[in-house]
């Protein structure tokens, strides 16, 4: 009898998880029309998935805070848990001394506010300003191989993007830097102007950009070193981006 009552309790509880899965596919296609758009159903699906995976791990196992965690994959990259930028969201999912999700959900929550206010801006001000001077940039000049080659870089980002440069500041830069040299070189790809690019990228999108399933494009152009040599998937992936750039500016309005 307590066999069947378990099986039933299981049956039950998959069947409202897959309910969840149903309805935050649904919400996604307004909440992230774009990508939506793009990427198709079946990829969504996968990325609610993971993210409810994820948001277990954390302990967010009730709605609103499962809803929550996975909206912020989709508005701050999949891997915004472990990004350098934002060191306030791993530090609130492990604070062991809050056990109660909702209070750690509502303190996330205030500081994506914060953040939001002061990086993307109402109704995407900032971003969408940030992104018509990426179009307007020459980025080339900033990725001249040479000892100066992380401060150009540096000094780019803040061109582009100063109200995320200052929000981030040079400390969780240098380390995302460093993230980016290791993405590079895993695809064989020369430090010097590569490492520009992706971590130009993981600047824009978050440090997981190169494994990010939203973004699949990025870790192919990267990975094709069978058919490309690496100046040819770094150009392929620069006109990737600003495509990308161009849909999104297209899709605000903008």
């Amino acid at each position: 009898m307590l066999v069947i009552q378990k099986r039933q309790i299981e049956a039950f509880e998959q069947a409202a998880l897959k309910r969840f899965e149903d309805e935050m596919v649904a919400h996604c296609r307004q909440y992230a029309a774009r990508l939506f758009e793009i990427r198709g159903e079946d990829c969504i699906r996968e990325v609610v998935r993971l993210g409810m995976a994820r948001a277990k791990q954390y302990g967010f196992t009730n709605r609103g805070p499962m809803r929550f965690y996975i909206e912020l994959m989709f508005a701050l990259g999949y891997g915004f848990d472990s990004d350098p930028q934002l060191p306030w969201a791993k530090a609130i999912l492990q604070d062991s001394t809050e056990t109660d999700q909702m209070t750690r959900a509502d303190r996330l929550h205030a500081k994506t506010s914060e953040y939001f206010d002061r990086v993307v801006g109402p109704n995407n001000s900032i971003a969408v300003e940030a992104l018509h001077r990426l179009k307007m940039t020459p980025i080339n000049q900033y990725l001249t191989p040479g000892n100066h080659f992380q401060a150009n870089l540096f000094r780019a980002l803040y061109d582009v993007y100063p109200q995320k440069y200052r929000y981030v500041g040079e400390s969780a830069l240098r380390i995302l830097y460093s993230q980016g040299v290791e993405v590079t070189r895993s695809h064989a790809i020369p430090d010097q102007p590569g490492a520009g690019l992706i971590i130009a990228l993981m600047f824009g999108f978050g440090h997981g950009i190169a494994t990010d399933p939203l973004y699949p494009w990025v870790g192919a152009c990267l990975s094709d070193s069978e058919r490309a040599p690496p100046n040819e998937r770094l150009q392929r992936l620069y006109k990737k981006t600003m495509t990308y750039v161009d849909g999104m500016l297209k899709h605000l309005g903008n």
